[in-house]
């Protein structure tokens, strides 16, 4: 009766270790799976801070530009693409004038 008690026993602790080790990787599945929205929560978290932070002039600047540039996304685009353009006439400029000749 002893001996059976004591299969029983090492039985039921192989059991819970096999349980403890599936919920470890599932766990670890999930912490994978949450790291990436997490980081993005994070970020949200620091520009709110950042934004609290300033002081409302600045808030008020940036809402307005904010719903400028909302207001027309093509505006946007055309001055994205504009500073791109000045960026790499920059640089060709800066290799030409950095290479021997």
């Amino acid at each position: 009766m002893l001996r059976e008690a004591e299969d029983q026993l090492r039985q039921r602790q192989l059991v819970l270790r096999l349980r403890s080790a599936e919920l470890r990787a599932a766990l670890r599945r999930d912490v994978q799976a949450l790291e990436r929205p997490l980081q993005w929560a994070d970020r949200g978290w620091s520009a709110w801070r950042w934004l609290r932070g300033t002081p409302w002039t600045g808030r008020v600047a940036l809402a307005a530009g904010g719903l400028v540039l909302l207001r027309r996304p093509a505006r946007l685009l055309r001055w994205v693409s504009a500073g791109l353009g000045w960026w790499k006439l920059a640089q060709r400029l800066s290799a030409s004038l950095r290479s021997p000749r």
